[in-house]
């Protein structure tokens, strides 16, 4: 477990559909450097918990900016940093790149949207509907769910 890491905050108390998503923003090691806390910050953004390292389920997660994305976003990316008035629809924050689609029925104030390599939607969407974590939600709320991350 790593700071920045997408994690599910397990509750037996309650389904694993209900379980809280966050992010780790600092990790407590033991004397012999295992994880055995970690503060994270929930999916509403306002808080920070406290959780023991046993009650958090890492998600693997890929990132736009991985050395394995495909060409096409490797390109657009580098075309975006040399002419960025030229693509006003696109803008890099953090390494990643969003593309600006304006606002569906679904979207929740959210236009702008992450550019996916191919070969990672498969195994993305996986993460996000068939595991055990991830509520098993239709496909229109699992979509909504991704651009939301």
């Amino acid at each position: 477990m790593h700071r920045g890491d997408l994690v599910y905050i397990c509750d037996p108390a309650i389904p694993r559909r209900e379980w809280k998503r966050g992010v780790v923003e600092e990790v407590f090691t033991g004397k012999d450097g295992v994880p055995r806390r970690a503060s994270v910050r929930t999916s509403d953004r306002a808080k920070l918990v406290l959780r023991p390292a046993l009650k958090l389920a890492v998600l693997d997660v890929i990132l736009t900016h991985d050395s394995r994305q495909s060409k096409w976003l490797q390109q657009k990316s580098q075309e975006v940093r040399q002419e960025i008035q030229k693509f006003s629809d696109f803008t890099i924050e953090n390494g990643d790149l969003y593309r600006h689609l304006g606002l569906g029925p679904d979207d929740r104030g959210i236009p702008w949207k992450l550019c996916v390599a191919t070969e990672n939607r498969a195994r993305i969407l996986k993460e996000c509907h068939n595991v055990p974590t991830a509520r098993h939600l239709s496909i229109r709320k699992t979509i909504l769910r991704i651009s939301q991350m």
